[in-house]
């Protein structure tokens, strides 16, 4: 169905809604994280995966668009604040706010197309009983 399904995901605090982050401040934020992980990692080697990971996940994105029809979306993804997390930890790598509103209004209209053939499909089996019944 065109104009279906868009997918999430996103990360790091520094982070305004809507707006990219710095190169800096992501360089900070994947330092303390690897301090935390005891050195098992070296920068370069982490932020090469974490990019390898980012990659995989907007290419899944787009298949499942593509899956749906949907490919005249725009996912830009990047990182954004979501507000339905804790309030210190909102901000993730993850498609856009309004790439997000279409997805969800997308998959309300598919949402109710679904229930709408489910209904008419159990009318017209409850009327062929009926008939069968006279």
């Amino acid at each position: 169905m065109p104009g279906l399904l868009r997918l999430h995901r996103q990360r790091d605090h520094h982070c305004q809604p809507g707006r990219s982050l710095r190169a800096a401040e992501a360089q900070s934020g994947l330092e303390a994280q690897l301090k935390k992980a005891g050195g098992r990692v070296g920068t370069v080697e982490a932020a090469a995966r974490i990019q390898t990971l980012r990659d995989l996940h907007m290419k899944m994105d787009q298949a499942v668009l593509a899956a749906y029809g949907c490919t005249d979306i725009s996912l830009g993804h990047g990182f954004s604040k979501v507000d339905f997390l804790p309030e210190n930890d909102r901000v993730r790598f993850t498609i856009s706010p309004a790439a997000r509103r279409e997805v969800l209004k997308s998959l309300l209209e598919l949402n109710h197309s679904c229930h709408a053939e489910e209904k008419q499909t159990e009318e017209n089996r409850l009327r062929k009983n009926a008939a069968y019944r006279i």
